[in-house]
Formats: C-alpha cells, structure tokens, sequence
C-alpha cells in the first residue's frame, strides 16, 4: 500500500487532519467512474489516514484524478502530481476494482499528490 501526503491548494484556507492544507492518505487501488461525460475512466482510491470533518461530513475515503492532460493515472500513482480530488460521501463505501456512480462521490480539492518515501 502506497502513502501519499496530499496538498491541498484549494480551497486555499482548507484545514487538514494533518495540518494546513495537508492530508496523508494510503492507496487503495484503482475504482472505475460512473462512464459519464466529464467524467474520467479511473481513479485512485484513497483511504484517509486520520478521517476528518469537511463541510459537515465525515470523510474517510477519497478518489483522485489527474488535473491537467497529459498526465496519466499511473504516472500519478508513481510520482505523484497535481489531482482533482472528489469526497466519497457518507454511507457510500468504494471497493477497488468496482464502479462507482457519481452519487457517490462529491467534488471537493484540487491538490497535489506527492508519495511518500
């Protein structure tokens, strides 16, 4: 299982469970998108080390995809890089390798994902 600390750059005041703008997070595998426009066709699931409140709700699980074209899933899981960040929202529980419907998530950080040592 990979560990990643997560940047969060924005929402640029956000208040990690780690620190300011900080969230470490462990590799779960890769989950399938809900196969809708705007949509991409993987993500990485991430389980938070230490589960924090945001915007009301628990979060325990995350998924992450790449931000800018150009940088792959896996070259993100290798050398980390910047991500669009989704909540996995309470009563909802993503399971590497399943699909997940886009009720089941709700776009939350923009970040960068830089694996630890």
């Amino acid at each position: 299982m990979q560990r990643y600390e997560l940047f969060v750059g924005e929402p640029w005041d956000f208040e990690g469970p780690d620190g300011q703008n900080r969230v470490i997070v462990d590799s779960l595998g890769i989950v399938a998108g809900p196969n809708l426009e705007n949509w991409q066709g993987n993500y990485l699931l991430l389980r938070v080390a230490t589960p924090f409140e945001f915007k009301g709700e628990r979060i325990e699980q995350l998924i992450a995809a790449p931000r800018y074209e150009g940088d792959s899933l896996q070259s993100i899981q290798s050398n980390g890089g910047t991500v669009g960040v989704a909540r996995v929202r309470p009563g909802s529980s993503l399971t590497p390798g399943e699909p997940f419907s886009q009720d089941d998530v709700h776009y939350a950080i923009i970040g960068r994902l830089s694996p630890e040592s």
